[in-house]
Protein backbone atom coordinates (compact mmCIF):
# COMPACT_ATOMS: atom_id res chain seq x y z
CA UNK A 1 0.00 0.00 0.00
CA UNK A 2 3.06 2.37 -0.18
CA UNK A 3 3.25 2.79 3.11
CA UNK A 4 6.75 2.18 5.73
CA UNK A 5 7.44 -0.42 7.81
CA UNK A 6 6.80 2.32 10.99
CA UNK A 7 3.35 3.29 9.74
CA UNK A 8 2.59 -0.41 9.39
CA UNK A 9 3.74 -0.83 12.92
CA UNK A 10 1.48 1.82 13.75
CA UNK A 11 -1.84 0.66 12.20
CA UNK A 12 -1.08 -2.83 13.60
CA UNK A 13 -0.79 -1.48 17.28
CA UNK A 14 -3.76 0.98 17.32
CA UNK A 15 -6.03 -1.81 16.45
CA UNK A 16 -4.26 -4.50 18.69
CA UNK A 17 -6.34 -3.56 21.65
CA UNK A 18 -9.94 -3.27 19.71
CA UNK A 19 -8.48 -7.22 18.59
CA UNK A 20 -8.62 -7.98 21.97
CA UNK A 21 -4.63 -7.66 22.64
CA UNK A 22 -3.04 -5.93 25.38
CA UNK A 23 0.25 -4.24 23.97
CA UNK A 24 3.48 -2.85 25.07
CA UNK A 25 6.53 -1.91 23.53
CA UNK A 26 10.23 -2.46 25.50
CA UNK A 27 12.97 -0.51 24.10
CA UNK A 28 15.98 -3.05 25.38
CA UNK A 29 20.10 -2.00 25.08
CA UNK A 30 21.58 -5.27 23.72
CA UNK A 31 24.75 -4.32 25.74
CA UNK A 32 22.43 -5.01 28.94
CA UNK A 33 21.77 -8.37 27.84
CA UNK A 34 25.35 -9.66 26.70
CA UNK A 35 25.53 -9.11 23.00
CA UNK A 36 28.57 -6.90 21.90
CA UNK A 37 26.84 -4.01 20.43
CA UNK A 38 24.93 -1.03 21.30
CA UNK A 39 22.43 -1.17 19.42
CA UNK A 40 18.83 -1.04 20.98
CA UNK A 41 15.90 -2.75 19.96
CA UNK A 42 12.45 -2.00 20.09
CA UNK A 43 10.46 -4.99 20.96
CA UNK A 44 6.36 -5.09 21.15
CA UNK A 45 5.18 -8.19 23.13
CA UNK A 46 0.88 -8.18 22.76
CA UNK A 47 -1.10 -10.87 25.24
CA UNK A 48 -4.50 -11.80 24.34
CA UNK A 49 -6.99 -9.95 26.86
CA UNK A 50 -9.01 -13.80 27.24
CA UNK A 51 -6.25 -15.38 28.23
CA UNK A 52 -3.82 -12.60 30.03
CA UNK A 53 -4.77 -9.89 32.07
CA UNK A 54 -2.63 -6.43 31.10
CA UNK A 55 -0.38 -7.62 34.98
CA UNK A 56 1.10 -10.27 32.93
CA UNK A 57 2.75 -7.49 31.12
CA UNK A 58 4.39 -5.93 33.52
CA UNK A 59 5.51 -9.34 34.83
CA UNK A 60 7.41 -9.39 31.66
CA UNK A 61 8.99 -6.37 31.70
CA UNK A 62 10.18 -7.32 35.57
CA UNK A 63 11.81 -10.49 34.11
CA UNK A 64 13.65 -8.46 31.01
CA UNK A 65 14.94 -6.42 34.06
CA UNK A 66 15.96 -9.53 35.79
CA UNK A 67 17.62 -10.79 32.81
CA UNK A 68 20.02 -7.53 32.81
CA UNK A 69 23.71 -7.89 33.07
CA UNK A 70 25.20 -6.31 36.01
CA UNK A 71 28.12 -5.46 34.57
CA UNK A 72 30.29 -2.27 33.55
CA UNK A 73 29.38 -1.43 29.67
CA UNK A 74 32.20 -1.21 27.69
CA UNK A 75 33.11 2.33 27.42
CA UNK A 76 33.75 1.79 31.08
CA UNK A 77 36.37 -0.56 30.35
CA UNK A 78 37.54 -0.24 26.91
CA UNK A 79 40.84 1.32 25.72
CA UNK A 80 39.90 4.65 23.37
CA UNK A 81 40.70 4.86 20.12
CA UNK A 82 43.57 7.40 20.58
CA UNK A 83 45.51 5.54 23.55
CA UNK A 84 48.91 4.13 21.99
CA UNK A 85 48.65 0.38 22.86
CA UNK A 86 44.95 0.66 20.60
CA UNK A 87 47.10 2.82 17.59
CA UNK A 88 49.79 0.37 18.04
CA UNK A 89 47.41 -2.79 16.63
CA UNK A 90 46.01 -0.79 14.32
CA UNK A 91 49.31 -0.04 12.67
CA UNK A 92 50.36 -3.81 12.63
CA UNK A 93 47.20 -4.65 11.63
CA UNK A 94 47.82 -2.69 8.55
CA UNK A 95 51.21 -3.34 8.18
CA UNK A 96 50.58 -7.11 8.25
CA UNK A 97 47.05 -6.80 5.94
CA UNK A 98 49.68 -4.55 3.33
CA UNK A 99 52.06 -7.43 3.36
CA UNK A 100 49.20 -9.71 3.06
CA UNK A 101 48.43 -7.94 -0.14
CA UNK A 102 51.23 -7.68 -1.59
CA UNK A 103 52.12 -11.50 -1.27
CA UNK A 104 48.97 -11.88 -3.28
CA UNK A 105 50.18 -9.67 -6.09
CA UNK A 106 53.19 -11.67 -6.23
CA UNK A 107 51.26 -15.05 -6.37
CA UNK A 108 49.14 -13.17 -9.29
CA UNK A 109 52.40 -12.82 -11.32
CA UNK A 110 53.69 -15.64 -11.29
CA UNK A 111 50.46 -17.05 -12.64
CA UNK A 112 50.02 -14.69 -15.54
CA UNK A 113 54.02 -15.64 -16.22
CA UNK A 114 53.29 -19.32 -15.93
CA UNK A 115 50.13 -18.78 -18.73
CA UNK A 116 52.34 -16.59 -20.87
Amino acid sequence: DGRGNFENIIKLLEGAGSAGFWVRAFLIKSVDYGTPQRRRRLFFVGLNKATQSEGSLDKIEQLLKGLQLSCQPPEDFMLPASHPAVLTELERKQDSNHQEQQGRGKEKDKDNADVE
